[in-house]
């Protein structure tokens, strides 16, 4: 725990949104850092006979460069109001207090166990199930390549008089090739066509929380959330089990790519995930109701054969898991940029290296790309 003299302001907050909170001395209020690289993210708790006993306090991070907070806002809204999200206390430009789960976020590697990705696989779809009228239906990847303003910055970032490192030099040499015309049009050829549904955008592990009670998934933090084709939330969750944000040392991360599953595991995801989506409205209560099913797909697959017929099961299957090796690249190439925008030219060896990052993942999409030019595969 963080001592509380240390955050007069956020307990200032906490007790203006917080009736309950209001007569409890300061020192009753503790706070404990959770994992996050965009926001800094609290579990404030009150020693205090009070409900709420705990919420979460987001500080929100200096990402007005690449994030609309005026859209994040309004589908945080919606999200709570439909009971998927969680609650809303307080929020103003620097905070907002959210309801607190009891529970804690999935480890990266339990995300790839079959259990788990099971279960991740019911919970995306049922979060692409949501029809979020409010929102403008568009592609967040197109409108990116679009965005004349977001390729200003990302070039002037570049290009900034106080990168003087000869390493960083070099890496933003190679980095600016993101945005030529050539690029971009690479990327517009791979964008999926299909339908768009709503999206996460963001599924790395620290936006997964499982209950302690039931076990349940719920994704948290909508920052990036908003139209997008299927496979990039898959892609996300997968490619984010190979990152590490939690190492001790400069730059504060870890890629590897080893740990990216073998193609029969992501097949095993695109399994539960058609079928939550596209053949069965009883889906995702059947799971709730007995969540061993995902220890065993036997069920699933009898439920193909006799619901679907195997030809037409695996023709989807061939289209989505098209879609999934398309946007790992897409994913890679959709952050590589946010981090150089993120990145600070005086910045020490003290804080997270966005530019080491963002050169990293972009080292990763050239991979991917090269393998798929190749064979059409990643794999």
């Amino acid at each position: 725990m963080e001592l509380t003299q240390d955050h007069g302001e956020e307990i200032s907050f906490l007790k203006e949104c917080i009736p309950s909170w209001k007569p409890i001395p300061d020192s009753a209020i503790s706070f404990q850092l959770l994992p996050g690289i965009s926001n800094k993210v609290y579990k404030a708790t009150a020693e205090a006979d009070v409900i709420p006993k705990a919420v979460i306090l987001r500080k929100f991070g200096a990402t007005s460069a690449v994030v609309d907070k005026n859209k994040e806002s309004l589908i945080f809204d919606l999200l709570s109001r439909s009971g998927i999200g969680p609650c809303k206390y307080g929020k103003n430009d620097i905070f907002r207090i959210e309801e607190y789960f009891d529970g804690e976020p999935i480890q990266r590697l339990q995300i790839n166990e079959p259990f788990w990705r099971r279960k991740l696989a019911f919970a995306l779809a049922k979060y692409h199930s949501i029809n979020a009228l409010e929102i403008e239906k568009n592609n967040v990847l197109t409108e990116r390549l679009q965005d004349s303003e977001f390729w200003k910055k990302f070039e002037g970032k570049c290009s900034h008089p106080d990168w003087s490192q000869p390493d960083q030099l070099r890496k933003l040499d190679e980095l600016k090739k993101l945005g030529s015309v050539e690029e971009k049009e690479f990327i517009e050829s791979i964008i999926p066509k299909g339908d768009l549904i709503f999206s996460h955008n963001d599924p790395l592990n620290g936006n997964i929380l499982v209950t302690y009670r039931d076990q349940k998934v719920i994704l948290v933090d909508y920052e990036y959330s908003g139209y997008n084709t299927r496979g990039f939330d898959i892609a996300g969750l997968f490619t984010e089990t190979t990152i590490a944000y939690d190492e001790p040392a400069y730059p504060y991360f870890k890629i590897e790519m080893k740990l990216f599953p073998k193609q029969e595991d992501v097949k095993d995801f695109l399994r539960y995930y058609i079928y939550a989506t596209r053949y069965s409205d009883g889906a995702f209560a059947e799971l709730e109701e007995d969540s061993t099913k995902v220890e065993d797909d036997k069920w699933l697959l009898k439920k193909i054969s006799e619901e679907i017929g195997q030809e037409e099961f695996d023709r989807e299957m061939g289209i989505l898991l098209d879609e999934f090796e398309r946007c790992c690249l897409l994913v890679h190439y959709y952050w590589t940029p946010w981090a150089v925008l993120m990145s600070e030219p005086k910045s020490g060896s003290d804080s997270f290296d966005y530019l080491c990052y963002g050169y990293e993942r972009y080292q990763c999409y050239r991979e991917w790309k090269r393998k798929y030019l190749k064979s059409k595969s990643i794999f």
